[in-house]
């Protein structure tokens, strides 16, 4: 199934549009952060990488914002002090409120693990086996948000 098809499944299409990206876009998301994506996170950008609905609306996860999210963990690490160093074939290609950033590394790995920063100070942690379990992980937890179940 889709990426927008599991979106709209999980009733999260609501009040907002679900617009993808154009190949022209998603080559220079690519070229924002110095990467070659993977297959997976290509085909959710053409699918929804402007917006998707309800699905992670309260969060930088979108275009064009995306394209400058790799700079913005640079500068936090900075501000507070936090001994990392971001792989050269990271993507960072979400941001909450400033102090928690996912990633995944750019490799023969169609699906990357997804992994997990912010500003505790601590390592990055995985927090999904690939982007595709986190999009579903997702998904689950904004259903269960707005629609409490």
């Amino acid at each position: 199934m889709a990426f927008v098809e599991r979106i709209i499944a999980a009733g999260l299409n609501e009040g907002r549009d679900i617009a993808g990206l154009s190949d022209v876009e998603v080559l220079e998301v690519e070229s924002a952060q110095g990467v070659k994506l993977p297959m997976v996170y290509r085909d959710f950008l053409k699918e929804c990488g402007r917006g998707a609905g309800l699905f992670e609306r309260d969060a930088d996860f979108f275009y064009p914002a995306i394209k400058s999210l790799k700079e913005e963990l640079s500068e936090m690490l900075a501000e507070e002090g936090i001994d990392f160093c971001i792989p050269e074939n990271a993507f960072v290609f979400s941001a909450y409120q400033g102090y928690q950033y996912c990633y995944f590394l750019c490799s023969d790995n169609q699906d990357p693990p997804v992994y997990k920063i912010d500003d505790g100070g601590g390592a990055a942690v995985i927090i999904a086996d690939s982007f595709s379990q986190h999009v579903e992980k997702a998904i689950l937890d904004y259903k269960g948000v707005f629609f409490h179940k």
